[in-house]
């Protein structure tokens, strides 16, 4: 009886070993389905919302993006972004800095993002979080006569003007098929010579991005 016992959990464990390979190339084929795709590519664009004391210094922003996503199944996506940004002074700063009427200026920041995607839910309808780190180029342009002869003035930093930083956010995603529709906000925590952003308080700007991704395959 001891013979028959041991024979029949000697033929259970084969017939698992078997199994083995069959079930994790079952569930490997189900994550890698046709819905699922490894690279994808995207633009953005948006507007930039001043806060705080930043809503008095600057009249008008814009800003874009470009992306790279790749979703290799089971870890979170890995997402890289280069986006520019660009908000225009208010005259009320140019005239405090000492500007004469009629001049005019912007900031700009050239910004290359490496990081993550993490989506809450899964289906068609996706919230999301995002975190990333990246490096970030900051330059400030005045025309002092009015003739858009734009001067680059150095940028807060007096020796580089290419400062690295956090970047994380928050959104939301509509897929359908291949192509991906978002809209999300993020807050970008550059590394200065104060150090990092400490409190909400000290946020002047948060980019507000809409727009889709399509995946090649």
């Amino acid at each position: 009886m001891e013979t028959t016992r041991r024979h029949r959990i000697l033929a259970l464990a084969a017939v698992v070993a078997a199994a083995g390979p069959s079930v994790a190339r079952a569930q490997f084929t189900s994550a890698t389905s046709e819905t699922h795709h490894w690279l994808a590519v995207g633009l953005g664009f948006g507007d930039i919302i001043p806060t705080g004391n930043a809503t008095q210094s600057y009249s008008g922003s814009f800003q874009g993006q470009a992306y790279v996503v790749i979703n290799l199944g089971i870890l979170p996506e890995l997402r890289f972004n280069l986006g520019y940004q660009r908000m225009n002074f208010s005259q009320q700063l140019l005239s405090q800095l000492g500007y004469p009427t009629g001049a005019s200026g912007y900031n700009s920041v050239l910004a290359g993002i490496a990081g993550t995607r993490i989506d809450l839910i899964r289906g068609p309808v996706r919230p999301y979080l995002t975190l990333g780190v990246g490096a970030f180029n900051f330059k400030s342009n005045i025309d002092s006569t009015g003739s858009s002869g734009y001067k680059t003035v150095s940028s807060s930093s007096p020796t580089s003007a290419l400062k690295f930083g956090l970047d994380g956010g928050a959104g939301i995603a509509v897929h359908i098929k291949r192509f991906e529709m978002f809209g999300e906000g993020r807050i970008q925590n550059v590394y200065t010579n104060k150090g990092f952003i400490s409190s909400a308080k000290q946020i002047q700007a948060v980019p507000v991005t809409f727009g889709f991704l399509y995946s090649i395959f």
